[in-house]
């Protein structure tokens, strides 16, 4: 997937995105003197989750200009906002656990580990990250039919 290929231009002449997970889409939206850097940090934060040409005009939409930039925890903060933003969405129709997973890469086979805050779950799948693809840290999303939802 090319990751520059996935910007989006508004009406209103900010750049942004479109991010999907757990089943659902939400547009990311920045303008200002920094917007192409962000942007760019953002696609590449989460470049297995872009999908612009999917994603409709009516999805929800996150301002970076709205999030306060107090350097290190600007990127945790937004990336906090995203998943708020998507795991509503699917409140009420998808199973979601508080866990963390990750695959195969070749395969997509998966392993899922539900846990209470402050186990290890994100010590873990960064530990194993490095080898298999990251699902998630925090949150997994589950379908009817037991299929995680990315």
């Amino acid at each position: 997937m090319s990751v520059s290929g996935a910007a989006l231009t508004t009406p209103f002449g900010a750049s942004g995105t479109a991010i999907h997970g757990l089943g659902g889409c939400v547009r990311v939206l920045s303008d200002g003197p920094d917007s192409k850097q962000r942007m760019a940090t953002l696609r590449q934060l989460w470049a297995r989750c872009l999908q612009p040409e999917s994603c409709n005009q009516e999805a929800p939409v996150i301002s970076l200009g709205a999030i306060p930039d107090d350097g290190p925890t600007f990127w945790e903060r937004t990336t906090q906002q995203i998943t708020a933003e998507l795991i509503g969405q699917q409140a009420g129709k998808l199973l979601m656990l508080h866990a963390g997973g990750l695959c195969n890469p070749e395969t997509g086979a998966s392993v899922v580990y539900v846990a209470p805050s402050r186990t290890g779950k994100t010590t873990l799948t960064l530990s194993l990250s490095g080898r298999f693809g990251y699902l998630s840290d925090e949150t997994i999303a589950l379908d009817e039919q037991l299929h995680i939802l990315g």
